[in-house]
């Protein structure tokens, strides 16, 4: 099954880290942003058996 999971990069390093739920819904609620603002998804694949 793909999932996809919600991250955001870091624009001075360029590092990428997966966002919370609470992360996620203050990330769309942010008027201002600072470092982490570049959305990106991530996309992983899992094994359900």
């Amino acid at each position: 099954m793909m999932r996809t999971y919600f991250g955001t990069r870091n624009r001075r390093t360029g590092l990428v880290r997966l966002l919370s739920a609470a992360e996620l819904a203050r990330f769309f609620d942010n008027r201002d942003p600072r470092d982490w603002t570049d959305p990106v998804s991530i996309c992983a694949t899992e094994w359900v058996s």
